[in-house]
């Protein structure tokens, strides 16, 4: 990107321009950030709910 967008300059940007290009790949990468960071949400929790879960287990077994 030669430039880095911001809100304020995509909503300069004349109609004509609209999802020229430049916009596209800011958005594209911008969804692949969003995608990158869910992603990582998703590892997390699903890591958190394995250590409950077997904590929950173990707390069974020695009650």
């Amino acid at each position: 990107m030669s430039k880095t967008l911001t809100k304020e300059s995509l909503l300069a940007t004349s109609e004509d321009d609209y999802m020229n290009d430049e916009q596209l790949e800011f958005f594209q990468a911008l969804l692949n950030d969003l995608k990158q960071q869910t992603m990582a949400h998703i590892e997390e929790m699903k890591a958190e709910s394995s250590i409950i879960t077997h904590k929950e287990s173990n707390d069974t077994f020695c009650a």
